[in-house]
């Protein structure tokens, strides 16, 4: 790593967290990129300069381990992205497992790990949380925990905004649509995928690089007047 622009995005194993990492390395800044599943992080990711990939654990202790790990090496965050998150929880789990399952990586993750990174952010750094849709729109009750997770999160960060008012550290969150290029696309059917055009504006379902423009954005400095604001990134889905 050298003494440029250092950014941290969670989730690198596909999808946005993937695109966002490889369009700030190529822009020339340093990436520490974590991911819950080394082996499942793509080669364009492990090949990449100026990205170092780390394996994360969804806990206080392990940011916390962390961010000291970062202090020692005397590395300042510029940016943070999080692009962890889940859907995927057994059908018959109960009600508490399920609310734990969601909650943990949708939730819990970005609320812990930016209080407990901001500390090491350089001023007038930038926090990037991700939504969903379905925060503004509801789901149905197989996946009723996503939808009000992802509402919290965009709360989250308006509250985020006054708790760190004293570095001037934003934060702001991008509300995607259901998009293709994620490792949960991979996993739609035909059907599925035609049910999610039909309710898409022009008949297309938005792509991971139609997205990583807007959030490698609100990482720059160019974005300093935006901060507490949810930009909805879902091409008016659903409209």
């Amino acid at each position: 790593m050298s003494n440029r622009s250092l950014y941290i995005v969670w989730g690198v194993t596909g999808g946005l967290g993937e695109g966002v990492s490889l369009a700030l390395a190529n822009a020339g800044h340093d990436v520490i990129g974590y991911a819950r599943d080394v082996n499942k992080v793509n080669s364009s990711i492990l090949d990449a300069e100026h990205i170092e990939i780390r394996s994360m654990v969804i806990s206080e202790s392990f940011y916390r381990q962390e961010c000291a790990y970062l202090e020692g090496r005397g590395l300042t965050i510029a940016g943070i992205v999080d692009c962890v998150g889940s859907t995927q929880t057994p059908s018959d789990a109960t009600l508490t497992q399920r609310f734990k399952d969601i909650m943990t990586p949708n939730l819990f993750h970005p609320y812990a790990s930016t209080l407990i990174f901001a500390p090491v952010m350089a001023e007038n750094a930038s926090i990037v949380l991700v939504s969903s849709i379905r925060a503004l729109t509801g789901t149905d009750n197989q996946n009723i925990e996503y939808a009000f997770a992802k509402a919290a999160v965009e709360n989250l960060a308006r509250s985020l905004v006054h708790h760190l008012k004293a570095t001037k550290v934003r934060c702001n969150v991008v509300r995607p649509t259901p998009i293709l290029g994620t490792q949960m696309s991979r996993a739609w059917s035909p059907q599925i995928i035609e049910e999610l055009e039909s309710k898409a504006l022009y008949g297309t379902l938005l792509r991971v690089d139609d997205i990583v423009p807007v959030v490698v954005f609100l990482l720059s400095p160019s974005s300093l007047a935006i901060n507490g604001t949810v930009i909805d990134t879902s091409g008016s889905f659903g409209l």
